[in-house]
C-alpha cells in the first residue's frame, strides 16, 4: 500500500512541478504571472495589455490605461498623455475624463 501512495505522490509532484507557473502570490503579497518567484510586487512574464477605464470606474493616481492609441495616466486630476501622441495630447486627456 506504501509503494502505491509513494508512486501515486511521485507522479503527481512531478506532473505539478513539471509545468509552468500561471499564477503565484507569495509570502509578502508579490504577484508574478508566469513568473514562479516575483521580485517586485507585480512581475508579469510576457506582454500585457492595458484598456479604456470604464465609464463607471474612478481612476487613482496612478491608474493607466489605452485610449484613442495612446497611453494615458492619471495624476489624481486628470488624464495625461504618457506618450506625448498626437492622438492623446494632455489637454485632450483632460478632456476625455
Amino acid at each position: 500500500m506504501k509503494k502505491i501512495h509513494l508512486t501515486f505522490l511521485l507522479l503527481f509532484s512531478s506532473v505539478v512541478f513539471s509545468e509552468q507557473v500561471k499564477l503565484r502570490i507569495d509570502e509578502i503579497g508579490r504577484v508574478g504571472v508566469g513568473v514562479g518567484n516575483p521580485s517586485t510586487k507585480l512581475e508579469v512574464g510576457g506582454s500585457i495589455t492595458i484598456g479604456n477605464a470604464g465609464s463607471t470606474e474612478s481612476p487613482k493616481a496612478g491608474t493607466i490605461k489605452f485610449e484613442n492609441g495612446d497611453f494615458l495616466g492619471f495624476d489624481g486630476t486628470s488624464w495625461r498623455s504618457l506618450t506625448g501622441a498626437v492622438g492623446g495630447s494632455a489637454s485632450q486627456a483632460s478632456a476625455m475624463g
